[in-house]
């Protein structure tokens, strides 16, 4: 398909990508009191009678995974555009790889 190498090197690497994210993030969150804010709302909403719970979230995991879906988003419309335009593949290599699709 037109994102196949994308597609392999997510399936490769982001569980890896998002052990390596993780600690980053949190950290950054922690920082700008993200992580602060996000566990007083959900204090404060748990408190009002009556309503669901709110579902169990990994906030450090969910900014991880959603900076990660947007890392090989990115990369996977690159890749088409390689893929569809000569003109794209600017270097030998990129001429190389994707001369026969």
């Amino acid at each position: 398909g037109k994102t196949a190498a994308t597609d392999f090197f997510r399936a490769k690497t982001q569980d890896t990508l998002r052990a390596k994210f993780q600690p980053v993030i949190a950290a950054k969150l922690d920082e700008v009191g993200v992580a602060r804010d996000y566990n007083n709302l959900l204090t404060r909403y748990r408190a009002i009678p009556f309503v669901p719970q709110p579902p169990q979230l990994n906030l450090d995991r969910y900014v991880a995974d959603e900076a990660l879906d947007g890392l090989f988003t990115m990369l996977g419309r690159e890749e088409a555009r390689i893929r569809e335009d000569p003109k794209a593949r600017a270097t030998e290599l990129l001429r190389r790889v994707f001369s026969s699709t």
